[in-house]
């Protein structure tokens, strides 16, 4: 018996990723045919740039029935200034003076851009919690909105300095499973 072609790939993939002492999760589906590929599509991450999706869909709700203006300016920034010199994700976060930038724009940034100081000037309009109101009354399920981005993102490297960044490293190193695997899952 001959395994298909999704499979092997399937398990190719997974010895990968097991022997670069990682974890990963993903799912293909064809929706035409209703074929799928995954590895662990069960598994539940903390994924920070596509809560922005999320959060772009309750914020242009509120715009729909008037209760948030798309023309407000929000004052956003400066960003870290340990963070302007190094290098790292494009946005407001590196801007080095205080911008006002109007709601419409912050939409465009955080998801065009994945500017993440954007969304979460956002999620001051919309906290997370709110966005998560937003998702179960439209029937999404399996997404938790609990963090704005910035709290998901201060990871120990972006806190030290750039000669310490290898303090992070050994953190999470240390840190590992027995699998090799970082433990950064979700707990929920």
């Amino acid at each position: 018996m001959t395994v298909p072609t999704e499979d092997l790939r399937v398990r190719r993939l997974r010895a990968r990723l097991q022997e670069a002492g990682l974890a990963g999760s993903f799912l293909v589906r064809d929706l035409r045919a209703g074929r799928q590929l995954a590895i662990d599509p069960q598994e539940r991450y903390a994924v920070a740039s596509l809560v922005k999706v999320p959060l772009a869909m309750a914020v242009l709700e509120r715009v729909a029935t008037g209760e948030i203006d798309p023309a407000r300016r929000l004052r956003v920034g400066p960003g870290d200034p340990a963070l302007v010199d190094r290098p790292g994700p494009p946005g407001t976060g590196r801007f080095r003076h205080a911008v006002d930038v109007a709601v419409e724009d912050l939409l465009y940034l955080a998801v065009a851009l994945s500017d993440s100081t954007a969304a979460d000037a956002l999620f001051g309009l919309v906290p997370p919690a709110e966005v998560g109101a937003y998702l179960a009354a439209v029937g999404v399920e399996g997404i938790e909105v609990r963090h704005p981005v910035g709290d998901l993102n201060a990871t120990p490297a972006e806190r030290l300095d750039a000669a310490e960044g290898h303090l992070a490293h050994r953190l999470a190193i240390g840190r590992a499973r027995p699998t090799g695997a970082t433990p950064w899952r979700s707990s929920t």
